[in-house]
C-alpha cells in the first residue's frame, strides 16, 4: 500500500528520475517488511517558477511524502526516513538541510484499494 510522492527539481534527467523512482521503491518494500509488489513511487519534477523557499534556503529543495498504515515501529520510521533523504540526496544533489520526507501514517480504514474497497476488509497477504 504505501505510496510515496516526490516533488523535486525539474532539471534532472529521466535516467536519475527512474533511478530514484526505483530505488526508493525498493528501500520501501524492504525497509517495511512488504512483497516487493506493494509500494508505489511518483515523481513530481516541478521548474522554479512553481517553487518557492525561504531565502536562506535552496530553491532546488526536495519534499518526499510517503503514506502508509499506521502502527510501525519508531526505529523502523527512523531507518526508513534516513534511507529515503540519503536516496534523494544521492540523485539529486541536494543538500541534506533542504530534503524533507514526511510519513503521513493512516488507519487501514481510511484507503480504498481494488475498486474503493476500504483496506481494513481486505485480506492485504494475497
Amino acid at each position: 500500500m504505501p505510496i510515496l510522492t516526490i516533488h523535486l527539481p525539474h532539471d534532472l534527467d529521466p535516467e536519475t528520475c527512474q533511478a530514484l523512482a526505483q530505488q526508493a521503491r525498493q528501500a520501501i518494500y524492504q525497509s517495511l517488511n512488504l512483497h516487493p509488489r506493494f509500494g508505489h513511487v511518483i515523481l513530481y519534477p516541478s521548474p522554479p517558477h512553481c517553487r518557492a523557499a525561504a531565502p536562506q534556503r535552496d530553491p532546488r529543495f526536495v519534499v518526499a511524502e510517503l503514506t502508509l498504515f499506521q502502527g510501525r515501529p519508531p526505529e523502523v520510521k527512523e531507518r526508513l526516513l534516513a534511507r529515503l533523504a540519503q536516496l534523494i540526496q544521492q540523485h539529486t544533489g541536494t543538500h541534506p538541510d533542504d530534503i524533507f520526507v514526511v510519513l503521513n501514517e493512516i488507519p487501514r480504514a481510511n484507503l480504498g484499494i481494488r475498486g474503493g474497497v476500504p483496506a481494513s476488509r481486505v485480506d492485504l497477504g494475497h
